[in-house]
Formats: C-alpha cells, structure tokens, sequence
C-alpha cells in the first residue's frame, strides 16, 4: 500500500515480567540518545502498559522515519495510525 507524506507510523518495543517497568525506561533512555546523537527529532516518543508485567516504548512518526527506525531497531510491534483504523496488533 502506498504512503503518503503524513501517515503516521507507531513503532513499539514490549517488555514483559516484573522488572519491565524498569527495562522500558532504560531502553527509553537509550532511544533518547540515540535521537539526539543522530538529529532525529520527529519522533515523539512515550510508554504503554497493556497489564501487569507488560510495559512498552512507543515511537510515533512519519512512516518514512519510522520504516528506517524499524529496519534498525527491530520493534515487537508496528501500527499505521493514520486513515480509518489502526491494524497490526
């Protein structure tokens, strides 16, 4: 399928078990820098828990940016988020 210039891609990156709070944050930190040390500014980043034990990082950008981050960081989960639904969960 075709995407436009303002498709929005989520990408996430799960976590699970009783220490995936702190798993997140961690791998959080490290996007951060990552980011920061290559001038990627059009992610807005942010967490989701779908339960106990279950904690992700959450990318959200242009589906450009987001197919070349997925290529390189490998997330568990990616969803189109602009248009009528979201699918890939």
């Amino acid at each position: 399928m075709p995407t436009s210039q303002s498709d929005r891609v989520q990408l996430f990156w799960d976590f699970f078990g009783p220490n995936a709070v702190g798993t997140a944050e961690h791998f959080h930190k490290h996007l951060l820098e990552l980011f920061a040390a290559e001038g990627i500014g059009d992610c807005e980043l942010g967490y989701e828990s779908k339960g106990r034990g279950h904690h992700a990082v959450r990318c959200e950008s242009a589906a450009g940016r987001a197919e070349e981050l997925a290529g390189r960081l490998r997330p568990r989960r990616v969803i189109r988020v602009s248009g009528a639904s979201e699918r890939g969960e």
